[in-house]
């Protein structure tokens, strides 16, 4: 099993102090692209990130937070703001193609907001949206993976790891997969052996985080618990060690995490 780990966890100022924190443990990164790229609508900008980590023996394995700061942008809203999200997303896809980058994980509970539509015109545009978001992603060859967002953030509509699952198995494309987000198994409570031994062929991406991205050492029990069961069930894609910037001791806060979830 391999590991990546989110630039959401440190400032660009500790990024050195990180890379040495990762040694030979790591070598993938998670990224948000507005923490990676110094600006996104330049070419050389990207570029430029991109020969950074290459010259770091880092890969850019796998993107997140890809609508941050986007504005209008929702996939159930009137037409113009659906343009807008399926626009976002094409671009995101390109940009990880440039960067040689694997997986997208899609949460972004703000941009699934359902303006009080019902469950059976959200099953319809969620699956024309996602059918159209798959196709460009074979294309690409970008596995595109979505993730539920329980309650907890205020979502209403694909809020259990099931749900995504469920879309996964309608889209049905190899390019279009289920991340599978401990923060979602441990709000919702959810049987992490009936997901792993059913339907383990539809998660192409897993992530260590916690509800509401709390910090990681308060939930060791659970994570013990996730690496074992992924481990019991053969799972063999990489696991993405999701947390936020700690105000205090943030390096030793990663240095901890890593060696806690690594020795694992």
């Amino acid at each position: 099993m391999k590991f990546c780990i989110s630039n959401l966890a440190w400032n660009k100022n500790e990024e050195n102090t990180v890379l040495s924190l990762m040694s030979k443990k790591i070598k993938l990164l998670e990224y948000a692209p507005a923490l990676l790229i110094k600006n996104l609508s330049l070419k050389k900008d990207i570029l430029k990130a991109k020969d950074t980590w290459k010259k770091r023996k880092i890969s850019l394995y796998s993107m997140q937070s890809i609508l941050f700061d986007t504005k209008d942008a929702y996939i159930f809203g009137n037409k113009t703001q659906r343009d807008n999200f399926y626009k976002e997303i094409k671009k995101k896809i390109i940009l990880a193609k440039t960067l040689k980058t694997k997986i997208i994980v899609f949460g972004s509970p703000e941009n699934k907001k359902t303006f009080g539509k019902k469950k059976e015109m959200l099953d319809k545009m969620s699956f024309k949206m996602f059918k159209k978001i798959s196709l460009i992603s074979e294309k690409n060859k970008i596995i595109f993976c979505i993730e539920a967002n329980p309650r907890i953030y205020g979502t209403k509509y694909l809020t259990h790891t099931i749900d995504a699952i469920n879309i996964s198995k309608k889209i049905n494309n190899k390019f279009f997969k289920v991340n599978l987000d401990l923060s979602t198994v441990i709000s919702n409570n959810e049987n992490i052996d009936y997901l792993l031994k059913n339907y383990l062929n539809f998660f192409g991406h897993a992530q260590i985080s916690t509800p509401n991205l709390v910090n990681l050492l308060r939930y060791k029990k659970d994570i013990a618990i996730f690496l074992r069961k992924l481990k019991k069930y053969s799972y063999k894609k990489v696991v993405s060690i999701e947390t936020l910037r700690q105000e205090k001791n943030n390096l030793n806060y990663i240095k901890n995490i890593i060696e806690l979830i690594i020795r694992k």
